[in-house]
């Protein structure tokens, strides 16, 4: 053998003292040649390594793509670069320099940066919120960290069915109370109004509701918190009972009845001007219902009749002793009661009758009332007088 082969090249080199000359000048002018085009791809000489590279300018790919990269490391930017189309990092941010030479900024610390873009924003990311389309039920749905439906809060909700027609569910603009409004767990047959479930109670104004948005029997006393539900709150005259349930509403049910009662009087007068009989009962409060007014009985044991009348001590001739009794409401009169006897030729006489002669029904809005009593003789006559025995004035309301 008068010449070997080189490992990368396959340069034809000549065995010193065995190649004869002109064959080895021969091979050393064709090895030149192989060497002067050789580019260090297979069987062009060995490849160069990454140690022997030194890159000092920037490498152009001539159009062709960086491939089989595990990752790309870059160096740290001081300030964004005006190279088009360029990708770098600047302040621990991926930054993108679009073909106008603007440098557009693609993280913000771990989460993509969508500052300006007016997408999602907000802590989704790291909380692994999810808005997922299913494009089959054509749906929508949002979802928290623990796959959990999420609450969703906008201005207003419109509804829209195939036919274009849109329905706006929104919250008044006058609304200065908080409150949750709850569907019923089943579906309330067509002819019932929806039942709502509403979280605060005190947003009920009074009147708001009348007997007309109500169903029939469909409220009973079980839904009803005990004194909650006052006359102020019910329009006059919606609710019949044909609209409650047969033996719902209880005491438990209403409100209070108020009730005031006097201190007990025995007291009388000859005077011929009404003057007070001391009965009263002050400071009197109702809620709109009527309120019956009467005299009863005082308590304990009085030796006489517990009643009103007319007397006169000297009847030497026919006469007629006449008193009058007058119910007042915060000083005004509002019934009077007449009382009369005629007499002749007695040395006195005396005419009772029951204290609950003396009866009203007072009808008068909600409010704070005073009832009181006065009494006087007509006719001053034989001396006549007009007296009450072991009385007390009540008021109270009625249903």
């Amino acid at each position: 053998m008068t010449t070997i082969l080189s490992q990368y090249m396959s340069l034809e080199l000549p065995v010193i003292n065995v190649t004869p000359d002109p064959l080895w000048s021969q091979d050393f002018l064709d090895d030149l040649n192989l060497i002067d085009l050789h580019n260090h791809t297979t069987g062009q000489g060995q490849q160069v390594p990454t140690a022997g590279i030194n890159i000092n300018a920037d490498l152009n790919f001539n159009n062709f793509s960086a491939v089989n990269l595990t990752s790309a490391a870059f160096v740290q930017q001081g300030s964004t670069l005006a190279t088009p189309s360029s990708i770098y990092t600047h302040l621990g941010d991926l930054w993108y320099t679009n073909g106008a030479g603007t440098a557009v900024q693609i993280t913000s610390g771990p989460s993509v940066n969508v500052t300006g873009s007016g997408g999602f924003k907000g802590d989704y990311t790291t909380a692994h919120a999810i808005a997922y389309f299913n494009s089959t039920a054509n749906l929508f749905s949002y979802t928290n960290s623990i796959n959990q439906f999420s609450s969703i809060q906008g201005s207003s909700l419109l509804l829209t069915n195939a036919l274009g027609n849109t329905i706006q569910l929104q919250v008044d603009s006058t609304l200065t109370v908080d409150y949750t409004l709850t569907l019923p767990i089943t579906l309330p047959s067509p002819t019932t109004p929806l039942p709502l479930t509403i979280s605060n109670a005190g947003l009920l104004v009074a009147a708001q509701i009348t007997g007309i948005e109500i169903a029939n029997l469909a409220i009973t006393a079980a839904q009803i918190a005990n004194n909650t539900i006052t006359g102020a709150q019910i329009a006059n005259n919606t609710i019949t009972s044909a609209q409650i349930a047969n033996n719902t509403v209880t005491d438990l049910n209403l409100a209070p009845l108020n009730v005031s009662v006097s201190t007990a009087i025995t007291a009388s007068t000859t005077s011929v001007s009404s003057i007070p009989t001391g009965l009263s009962c002050p400071v009197f409060t109702t809620s709109g219902r009527p309120v019956q007014i009467l005299l009863m009985s005082g308590p304990g044991n009085f030796t006489g009749f517990n009643s009103i009348g007319v007397s006169c001590p000297n009847a030497t001739s026919p006469a007629i002793a006449q008193a009058t009794f007058t119910l007042l409401r915060n000083g005004t009169p509002i019934n009077s009661y007449s009382i009369s006897t005629t007499f002749d030729n007695f040395s006195a006489i005396s005419m009772n009758i029951p204290l609950s002669s003396i009866a009203q029904v007072d009808f008068v809005g909600a409010g704070v009332y005073n009832y009181t009593l006065s009494y006087n003789v007509v006719n001053t006559g034989n001396s006549a007088s007009v007296f009450i025995n072991n009385a007390v004035l009540v008021a109270y309301e009625i249903m």
